[in-house]
């Protein structure tokens, strides 16, 4: 009987230890990444200050949403080459933050911008 006190501790050892003895431990959710494209509500104490802090940056990716926009309009007209790879990397950190739209379009006019001078150029060189 020894034994068997032994092993059935050692099981629960291993289920506590796995997170599975206690269910009233909420430890998954503080550790797991949020995916992409899902809003996540905060709750809790603290639910408004995490909600502020997370418009906050909703209102971020907007800004260098329409910073890569502004990058990628200019480029068409002058400094291809700088502002047009500006605007497309920009636009990346832009679409990976959640503004979506606005990314995906600065990236695709700074490509544009940034395909027509290397198309342009190489004629005169």
């Amino acid at each position: 009987m020894k034994e068997d006190d032994k092993t059935l501790f050692q099981k629960d050892q291993i289920r506590r230890e796995a997170g599975l003895g206690d269910s009233d431990v909420e430890f998954a959710a503080d550790a797991a990444p949020v995916p992409f494209g899902r809003t996540v509500l905060p709750r809790g104490e603290h639910a408004e200050e995490e909600a502020a802090r997370g418009n906050n940056l909703f209102t971020q990716s907007k800004a260098v949403g329409y910073a890569a926009i502004i990058f990628a309009v200019i480029s068409l007209f002058q400094w291809p080459a700088p502002l047009g790879s500006t605007a497309i990397l920009l636009g990346f950190f832009a679409f990976v933050q959640g503004s979506r739209f606005l990314g995906a379009s600065a990236m695709i006019l700074g490509l544009i911008s940034l395909g027509g001078y290397i198309l342009l150029t190489s004629n005169y060189v």
